[in-house]
């Protein structure tokens, strides 16, 4: 089987800081930093949704990032996917 990833949320690009080995401070970018950011969201969600359906649960999440997501004008939904995560 082959397996097709495809991005489809933008999140913020987050560049900051995180204390490293030998405690030092160091900038880290990339998805791994983004990725509170996202479950945050998904989890803020949730508490927003109706949850007397719990096996929709997931596909309402996916539903709402991508319908309130505000599109990037300046690149292709392939580059960024459907735009930036807005809780609105």
């Amino acid at each position: 089987m082959n397996f097709i990833c495809k991005r489809q949320i933008a999140p913020t690009c987050y560049s900051g800081g995180a204390i490293h080995l030998n405690s030092d401070y160091v900038e880290l970018t990339g998805t791994s930093m983004v990725a509170p950011f996202v479950a945050g969201a998904a989890a803020l969600i949730i508490k927003m949704i109706d949850r007397t359906e719990p096996h929709l649960i997931s596909m309402y999440v996916y539903d709402y990032l991508l319908s309130h997501a505000l599109p990037l004008k300046n690149f292709s939904i392939n580059q960024v996917g459907n735009g930036f995560i807005q809780l609105k």
